[in-house]
């Protein structure tokens, strides 16, 4: 078993715990403040910008083709800025806005101090991706790093935690997590 190392750090919002798990996987709680309603809040701001859910997909081999059965989830995108913006000029924007500068924020600075802590470079972002499963829904095993992006870096953020399942496993660890380990 890996020894966990485990301290507290004040970035510019919040006191997170911040704990090393694995090498090289971290586990940060306590990052956004009050999430206890964002998955609220992201629903109702979704009404109000007339935004919904759309199904989710996996790219597969050269990336023209979509797998919908590996993952049969629910998403939304959100786009990414490495500033804040204020883009106010009709509600699906302002909802846009609004949350990635949430995002931008809290997420920012964690995905900071991971890149300083372990020597990483990462000269683009993906958008936001938040996914919403239903009972039975699934994201099956995948490798997040793609010959279309090459991703170094993944970040999980737990909106809720009033439901069961929501493992993350990683299989050639022989590791797994229960979702009341990420928020």
């Amino acid at each position: 078993m890996y020894p966990k190392k485990e301290e507290y750090k004040l970035f510019e919002y919040s006191l997170v715990k911040v704990e090393e798990i694995a090498p090289g996987i971290m586990t940060y709680d306590g990052v956004i403040p009050n999430y206890e309603t964002l998955a609220n809040d992201i629903e109702e701001g979704m009404i109000s910008a007339k935004r919904e859910w759309v199904g989710a997909y996996v790219k597969e081999g050269d990336g023209t083709r979509l797998n919908k059965n590996s993952r049969d989830t629910q998403t939304i995108s959100i786009p990414y800025s490495d500033k804040i913006f204020e883009d106010y000029s009709t509600l699906s924007s302002t909802f846009n806005s609004t949350l990635s500068n949430l995002f931008l924020k809290h997420l920012g600075v964690i995905e900071k101090d991971y890149q300083k802590n372990f020597s990483i470079h990462c000269s683009w972002h993906d958008d936001y991706q938040i996914l919403k499963y239903g009972v039975g829904q699934k994201f099956v095993n995948h490798i997040d790093d793609h010959p279309d992006f090459h991703r170094r870096i993944s970040t999980l953020y737990y909106l809720n935690d009033d439901y069961s399942g929501g493992r993350l496993i990683f299989q050639d660890l022989i590791f797994l997590l229960n979702q009341s380990q990420i928020r």
